[in-house]
């Protein structure tokens, strides 16, 4: 085959893969389902296997391990941490594939390359003969030896679906990961110290604390999450430091989507704590929580990445015992990491 005619196909090819990716997504979700369109999709995958015997030139001789990305930022970063972990422990090279957004539902999120992820290994087209490893539903389970999921001689690598949503997939990297998973350009750094100069000072302890409501709200169905704003979760949390901090003027720094109300909650609510209320860039705000000296997480993976991030060796990390409502899943200690309370 032809070299230009075979680029003509594989670009093809791979829009109609992005394609599968995204409708398959949404169809999930109970939009718009159609017999015509749920049988092209599930025709895409036939094709791509199609095409990579074509030409046994497809399998290369350089293994690679991806992942297709979905959700938003904290999920995302969940997935390309795996990715990075386990192509560095097996020395098989890890990419990432440069899509312009990241199907969440029924919409999509944006993806991070020009910022936060600016220091990730990209390619604008991955090998066609990837062996798809889907992640169990639920929880932490090991991800075996490349040679134990395929083989290899056969294959280009491996690409993950899943959300691989534990440290126990990557912490074991974590002084390697850091500097490349999530950057922060000097210049926005700058900005955000010009404007928060009371959680950079370190004068007084600093608390991060994530109200999730926005999404709950929207769809409560689909995210099962307890509200809890509306329990004696942040009531206990913020009681916590206080009694561990008597003498401090605590500064506790408000992250939320839904800004009127955690306003007005809190200022009703607390009227004697200073709080502050920062509205940026949502890996802005995720940068500046990993920034404070403590933090009250929300059943939420953006929180939970703004206590990983957070490299003060003294933290204390509050999350909310109950993840999700009662019968979801029975054992949510993969959610958590050593040394975290649980309210």
């Amino acid at each position: 085959m032809k070299d230009s005619l075979k680029k003509t196909i594989l670009s093809i090819i791979d829009a109609l893969s992005d394609q599968y990716w995204r409708l398959g997504r949404f169809i999930k979700t109970d939009y718009n389902r159609t017999e015509k369109l749920q049988q092209f999709i599930k025709k895409l995958p036939l094709i791509t296997k199609v095409l990579a015997k074509i030409n046994t030139n497809l399998v290369s001789t350089k293994k690679i391990v991806s992942v297709k990305l979905k959700g938003g930022l904290g999920n995302q970063l969940y997935e390309i941490s795996t990715v990075l972990t386990y192509g560095w422990e097996h020395s098989i090279t890890p990419v990432f594939k440069k899509i312009k957004s990241s199907p969440s539902g029924a919409k999509t999120r944006p993806v991070y390359w020009d910022t936060a992820f600016r220091k990730l290994p990209l390619v604008k087209q991955r090998p066609y003969n990837l062996f798809l490893y889907q992640q169990k539903q639920r929880g932490y389970h090991k991800i075996s030896k490349p040679t134990e999921i395929c083989d290899l001689t056969k294959y280009s690598g491996i690409i993950f679906n899943g959300h691989f949503a534990s440290d126990k997939y990557f912490d074991k990297f974590r002084d390697k990961l850091l500097p490349i998973l999530f950057f922060i350009d000097p210049s926005e750094k700058e900005y955000l110290t010009r404007k928060y100069p009371e959680i950079y000072l370190r004068e007084n302890p600093t608390i991060a604390l994530h109200i999730r409501r926005g999404d709950i709200l929207i769809n409560p169905e689909r995210h099962a999450l307890p509200l809890l704003s509306e329990s004696d979760y942040y009531s206990k949390s913020i009681a916590y430091f206080k009694e561990n901090f008597p003498n401090d003027n605590l500064k506790i720094v408000i992250f939320s989507s839904d800004h009127e109300f955690v306003r007005k909650y809190m200022e009703e609510i607390y009227p004697s704590i200073d709080f502050i209320f920062p509205q940026e860039k949502d890996y802005l705000e995720l940068y500046l929580m990993s920034c404070c000296d403590h933090q009250i997480i929300a059943n939420s993976t953006f929180s939970w990445w703004g206590a990983y991030l957070n490299e003060n060796p003294e933290k204390i990390v509050i999350a909310p015992k109950d993840w999700f409502y009662v019968g979801i899943h029975k054992n949510w200690d993969y959610r958590y990491m050593k040394g975290w309370l649980k309210f």
